[in-house]
């Protein structure tokens, strides 16, 4: 006699799996994110950068976390530097 079984998978797929929002760029600066521009899942590490003449005031470095928020609330600003 054959017996068939199922069984239902806990894991996510990437589909499934949270993402974070995506980040709005510093005035005077950007954003990237760690393995692709728009790579937003977990695990993920967005940086942020100024152009030049301009100097990052502010966390610089961001991870995404598993509740689908970023790791540090606040956007870095860019200031003129003197």
């Amino acid at each position: 006699m054959y017996v068939s079984a199922w069984s239902v998978s806990s894991s996510l797929t990437a589909t499934d799996a949270p993402m974070c929002p995506d980040l709005m760029n510093p005035v005077n600066g950007g954003v990237a994110y760690s393995g692709s521009p728009s790579n937003r899942a977990v695990g993920a590490v967005a940086t942020y950068t100024c152009t030049s003449s301009y100097t990052l005031s502010g966390v610089a470095m961001r991870t995404c976390e598993s509740t689908g928020q970023w790791s540090v609330a606040a956007t870095p600003v860019c200031q003129l530097t003197s």
